[in-house]
């Protein structure tokens, strides 16, 4: 539900922070968010969204179990084997995402990864 999630509850413990302390507006901390692309250059923060907290507690240990294969829209096809349908479904799709210029679509994203280069 978030582009970006990251785990700063071990930063928090490294300065005695407990992680519920985050919520106290009297507390003698904030968040500083940068982004620094691998070229040095630091992403302009208007192009960033404010941070926000969201605290999730910890989970106790649990088992892994392994996923059964489950058939359907989530399988994966060798794209030199679909019909003409599933080839016209799969250039719509693509061209959608493509055509996307919002600021979670596709030009968006790309960007950070370099095309058009902000990184």
């Amino acid at each position: 539900n978030r582009l970006y999630k990251y785990d700063i509850t071990e930063a928090l413990r490294e300065f005695d922070i407990n992680p519920e302390d985050v919520f106290h507006a009297d507390e003698p901390f904030f968040l500083k968010l940068s982004v620094v692309a691998v070229n040095g250059s630091v992403i302009p923060p208007s192009l960033l969204h404010q941070p926000t907290i969201i605290y999730e507690p910890g989970e106790d240990h649990h088992e892994d179990h392994e996923s059964g294969s489950i058939a359907g829209s989530g399988v994966r096809k060798n794209v030199n084997t679909l019909t003409k349908a599933e080839t016209d479904n799969l250039r719509e799709a693509l061209r959608g995402v493509m055509d996307d210029h919002g600021p979670n679509g596709f030009q968006a994203i790309a960007a950070f990864h370099g095309k058009p280069a902000m990184c």
